[in-house]
């Protein structure tokens, strides 16, 4: 594009520069080589290896540089990130996107979270907003569609699956699909562009039933006062007769 005509294609020497006149590959460029240098200097220690760093990608362009004491601390913070924080020992980031591409902004988020403790089999419905816009500018809508997929306890539902046009809410039924007593819901909303965002939701749900005692005779006839014994079963639960 025109306005990308004078972006600098030379090597980034240091931090003091201003990125936003290099174009993307040069950014790249320039983590890749500070990723090494780190390397160097924590493995050159006695010629053995006294710390790890890796480079994870985030989204929208983000990239994180992450420290770890060893490999071991690295691969069990990356089976439970939660779980073992402390074993991140130190973290940097970055924002590299490509300046002479087009930047499409994902924007979404849940307007009403689905009812929980819900009962089983009844409705219980997600809404969710989509918009997908050019730069800066919210009413530059794209003009391709986003998905949506939705997954209950690990199987995704493909009646629950969405195509969005930018500028919507959309509303989900997971009702039907709540069959354990506690479910782990996953949305997850992508643009056309590779921008995806991925919500996890809980949601707990109860049986509930209701009927006449077994020793009520319905046939017979009452002149006066008399009991109706009701079992419920499943949670707690107020009557109205």
């Amino acid at each position: 594009m025109a306005e990308y005509d004078n972006f600098i294609k030379n090597e980034i020497r240091g931090f003091g520069e201003d990125w936003r006149v290099h174009n993307g590959a040069e950014v790249q460029k320039f983590i890749e080589r500070l990723l090494a240098d780190f390397k160097t200097k924590i493995e050159a220690h006695g010629g053995n290896k006294v710390g790890c760093i890796e480079q994870y990608p985030g989204e929208d362009g983000m990239i994180f540089i992450r420290v770890f004491a060893d490999d071991a601390c690295k691969e069990a913070w990356e089976a439970d990130p939660t779980a073992n924080a402390k074993l991140l020992l130190g973290q940097l980031s970055f924002k590299v996107s490509d300046a002479g591409g087009d930047e499409y902004t994902l924007a979404t988020r849940i307007t009403r979270l689905p009812v929980s403790p819900a009962v089983k089999g009844s409705a219980n419905e997600l809404t969710f907003s989509y918009n997908s816009y050019y730069g800066g500018d919210p009413t530059n809508l794209d003009t391709e569609n986003g998905t949506a997929t939705v997954s209950v306890n690990g199987t995704e539902i493909a009646a629950l699956g969405l195509t969005l046009r930018p500028g919507n809410d959309y509303t989900l039924d997971l009702g039907p699909y709540l069959n354990a007593e506690q479910n782990s819901v996953t949305l997850t909303v992508a643009n056309a562009h590779g921008k995806r965002r991925t919500f996890n939701i809980s949601v707990q749900t109860v049986e509930l039933s209701i009927g006449f005692g077994g020793s009520f005779d319905e046939t017979a006839l009452r002149g006066a006062d008399w009991e109706l014994p009701v079992t419920c079963n499943g949670v707690e639960a107020q009557v109205h007769l």
